[in-house]
């Protein structure tokens, strides 16, 4: 967003700690329900006497022995599962548990109590928790507890199992990542997840990928649940209401927009009277996916929305301040398009809000939402079309230089107008002076040190061996 714009605030809300249990502390009560195995053993001198290896060799005499009780097999089996648990040998402690019952799938057997079998599948739901608490790979964690949930659902431990499965599906879920290629993956899980165990975070970030997908209304509906599950007073209730507000905004003014899309864009508008504007707006978006990408070496893949608001839909779908005209808030919003036109100003506004949203697709996700606006949005101001014909050296004079802690933040949109200037133009002769250093080879490089994951602080060093303050400093 330029100093006539506001970048508006990346939509994507992660939370951490603030909401639910940590996944660790989920298994808590499950590694707790585990100690039901060793309790029912025998003696514990007997187990601890028995290593895993041979647990394992003798299992299937233990099973097969003609032995008068017939659930003794059981017993026998659950008590060197419990040494084996003990030792930390959780896969001797499956296959222990396995065997008597015949396989994943229990097989009856013959004068054998219900309660026998069922305390035994118990047992190996609660190895399967503890197993899906120490293993990485996040599938394998998932496989573990559906199993361990099939043996316990309607036992006291399946509450623990389904709230540990909930979050489980959440970690894989974010872990798949955010381009429209997974969206639909990650909506099942979030929907499985909250059919599970409701939590504020599931519903936060489906809310988010549903309005990723432009399914306003079941974005809506998850912000909803959101807000529900988050206790008043607690300090992310004010940013999931925030949430839900805009989702609401979006979903009054956008419920009948229709679609156009080319490559790397899709375009929103209000209906025929603006599909010619629409299409104009995507002829000039790959214009600048080209050049943009030529100048900063970065070609998202990612299709990139733009929403086209003509009359007061900007403002009111947006609700930022009167001095912008186009946002980015993970789409490109932009505001009166047919006057923006018609006074051509359009092509400056699409390319820098481009100019965000290339960064935000194009770098990792926690390096495009902590760029300081200083240098976003100086960056999207210097590959404005009309950039050159700007005399940056008078404007700074003009405005005054803004304080550098207005510029490290991640946008200038809490700013009065007169903030905002002073900020805009700061922003711009930064840049300019790197540009100036280094031509476009010297923000090519700092870019790619964002790309491979370093810290701006520490890419700005490598590239200009400056730091944001002495850079600010240089400027008069």
């Amino acid at each position: 967003m330029n100093r006539r714009r506001a970048a508006g605030a990346v939509s994507g809300v992660v939370f951490g700690a603030g909401f639910g249990v940590p996944f660790c502390a989920v298994f808590c009560a499950v590694f707790c329900a585990a100690c039901c195995v060793v309790g029912c053993s025998g003696s514990s001198s007997s187990a601890s006497s028995t290593s895993g290896a041979a647990d394992r060799a003798g299992v299937e005499d233990v099973v097969r022995a003609p032995l008068v009780d017939p659930a003794a097999p059981y017993e026998e089996a659950r008590h060197r599962a419990a040494a084996a648990v003990q030792a930390g040998d959780l896969d001797g402690a499956l296959k222990l548990l396995d065997a008597a019952l015949g396989g994943v799938v229990p097989v009856a057997r013959p004068g054998v109590p219900s309660s026998v079998v069922a305390r035994t599948r118990c047992d190996r739901a609660a190895v399967l928790s503890r197993r899906a608490a120490v293993v990485a790979d996040l599938a394998a964690r998932e496989r573990d507890l559906r199993a361990g949930l099939l043996d316990c659902d309607d036992d006291e431990r399946g509450p623990v199992l389904r709230e540990a499965l909930a979050h489980a599906l959440v970690r894989r879920a974010r872990a798949l990542g955010d381009g429209a290629a997974v969206r639909r993956a990650r909506r099942a899980l979030y929907d499985e997840s909250l059919a599970l165990f409701p939590t504020a975070p599931a519903a936060v970030d489906l809310a988010v990928v549903c309005e990723a997908d432009d399914d306003l209304p079941a974005a809506l509906a998850a912000a909803e649940q959101a807000v529900a599950l988050v206790p008043d007073g607690a300090p992310d209730k004010p940013r999931v209401v925030a949430l839900r507000d805009r989702l609401k905004r979006y979903a009054h003014v956008e419920g009948d927009f229709k679609s156009a899309s080319q490559r790397h864009f899709v375009a929103r508008f209000e209906g025929p009277g603006e599909e010619r504007l629409a299409w104009g707006v995507l002829d000039q978006l790959e214009k600048a996916w080209f050049t943009v990408g030529q100048r900063l070496d970065l070609y998202p893949d990612e299709p990139i929305t733009v929403v086209v608001y003509t009359g007061d839909q900007y403002r009111q779908a947006t609700a930022t301040p009167d001095w912008s005209t186009g946002a980015f808030d993970g789409k490109i919003r932009i505001r009166e398009g047919l006057l923006a036109a018609e006074r051509g100003t359009l092509a400056d506004t699409l390319v820098h809000e481009y100019v965000h949203a290339a960064l935000f697709v194009g770098l990792p996700s926690a390096t495009a939402t902590s760029l300081p606006a200083w240098f976003n949005e100086g960056l999207a101001q210097s590959l404005e079309p009309s950039s050159a014909d700007v005399d940056v050296v008078r404007l700074l004079a003009h405005t005054g230089k803004a304080p550098l802690s207005a510029l490290q933040g991640r946008s200038f949109v809490a700013l009065s107008k007169v903030e905002a200037d002073a900020a805009y133009v700061t922003a711009r002769a930064m840049v300019q002076t790197l540009l100036d250093r280094r031509g476009v080879y010297g923000v090519q490089q700092l870019v790619a040190g964002l790309r491979s994951g370093s810290a701006f602080d520490d890419a700005l060093g490598t590239s200009f061996a400056l730091t944001p303050a002495q850079l600010w400093a240089l400027l008069p």
